[in-house]
């Protein structure tokens, strides 16, 4: 398993979740 893989899969998917309800609004 690559951690940095990881972290930017983390980040994205985070970044995805936090920006899409402001989106909405």
């Amino acid at each position: 398993m690559n951690a940095s893989h990881t972290l930017i899969l983390q980040r994205q998917y985070l970044s995805l979740h936090l920006v899409s309800p402001r989106l909405r609004s």
